[in-house]
């Protein structure tokens, strides 16, 4: 640890028009320099409250470890230049991180086709109510740009007192700076890869889990929402898909491989039994619906801009399969597909020579940006974007 002198702060505040100095007094005398040498293992407790850690290097996978008694231990995270990954980890079973931090976009990164006003595109990512073991950001456009921070408090339980009982918390708050991308126009029959990272019980979990789930199309990747295994997507995509095992990043099944392998993912016809995707031609075509599938279909009449006048029937079941000995072992069931018709949000093609449908400026409502908050039974440890 290095010592440097103590600083004192000014800042401008400003309260009913009336301009004064605002006393900021910052105590640096603790400073903690992250380095390739130290960034895989820090541990941190009372003894070094009040410490700043500044990375020093680049390109690192920084693990903070988080051991505290102590209400009121407190330490400040500060990114000086870009960095690979960042896990922060509670060593203590009770213990659980709450709170929240702002992933900001940066506004130096050129992206012709994410959403203008980079300034104030912004994504608040928070903890769960009963708080999570870890915050993991996988890669540096999800956060790990120069110039982002986090600070975190012990604050002990809901009344700031030590539990022995009770869940004691450590409190987070900050803004980070991330490369968010949202595509600004989505094209009719675009070929994309629809990646689901999967968390399996066989791995020591409690429960197969779908945790994220990417579309990647023309190298731009982005997060689809998941909500308890069911996953949205978008009517009129070709979609590849790829299963990815968390723990280690490998791939468990992927559409477009021919030979038989070990896991298999299904969909539902209509008449109750389940497609392989392998007998769909290795894709999930949503532009052109299989024809043992026919309850998926277009809501919005773009010729003459009105409502299809049908009940909304774009679910399609799903499941994940593992086969042992010519047996079907089922992973997830009961699981779905939500589809959603874009032209019934947005009424709308912008170019109909291209079928680029209308800009999407609501986003919030389609699409999921990464949240860091986890869990230490989900086996965190991959780049899951690349």
């Amino acid at each position: 640890m290095d010592n440097i002198y103590d600083s004192i702060n000014f800042n401008i505040l400003e309260a009913e028009q009336i301009k004064t100095n605002k006393l900021d007094y910052s105590n640096k005398k603790n400073v903690i320099y992250i380095n390739k040498n130290n960034c895989s293992n820090i541990i941190l407790n009372h003894k070094y409250t009040n410490t700043v850690l500044i990375t020093q290097d680049s390109d690192m996978d920084i693990h903070i470890n988080l051991t505290s008694t102590k209400i009121g231990t407190k330490f400040k995270l500060l990114l000086t230049n870009i960095q690979k990954s960042l896990k922060i980890e509670t060593l203590i079973e009770s213990d659980k991180i709450i709170g929240e931090y702002k992933l900001n976009n940066n506004s130096f990164i050129e992206n012709e086709i994410s959403i203008e006003n980079k300034l104030k595109k912004r994504k608040i990512n928070k903890s769960n109510k009963e708080g999570n073991n870890i915050i993991y950001i996988p890669d540096y456009k999800l956060g790990l740009y120069n110039g982002g921070y986090l600070e975190l408090v012990y604050i002990g339980d809901t009344y700031c007192n030590l539990s022995n009982i009770n869940t004691n918390n450590w409190l987070i708050d900050g803004n980070l700076i991330g490369d968010i991308i949202v595509p600004k126009y989505i094209k009719k029959n675009d070929n994309c890869i629809l990646t689901l990272y999967i968390s399996l019980k066989e791995n020591n979990n409690i429960e197969n889990k779908i945790l994220y789930v990417t579309t990647k199309t023309n190298d731009v990747v982005y997060f689809n929402k998941v909500n308890n295994n069911n996953i949205i997507l978008f009517l009129n995509l070709d979609y590849r898909l790829k299963l990815i095992n968390v723990i280690d990043n490998t791939v468990l099944y992927d559409s477009s491989i021919t030979t038989t392998q070990l896991y298999n993912i299904s969909v539902k016809s209509d008449n109750n039994t389940f497609i392989s995707l392998t007998d769909m031609n290795n894709t999930l075509d949503l532009g052109n619906i299989n024809n043992n599938i026919t309850n998926i279909k277009p809501l919005y009449n773009i010729q003459t801009n009105q409502l299809y006048n049908i009940e909304n029937n774009n679910i399609l079941e799903y499941k994940i399969q593992k086969i042992i000995d010519q047996t079907n072992i089922e992973l997830l069931q009961d699981v779905y597909l939500n589809i959603i018709d874009l032209n019934a949000y947005y009424n709308e093609i912008t170019d109909y020579s291209t079928s680029v449908l209308k800009e999407i400026n609501n986003e919030s409502i389609i699409f999921d940006i990464y949240n860091g908050f986890t869990e230490k039974t989900n086996k965190i440890d991959e780049n899951i974007i690349k």
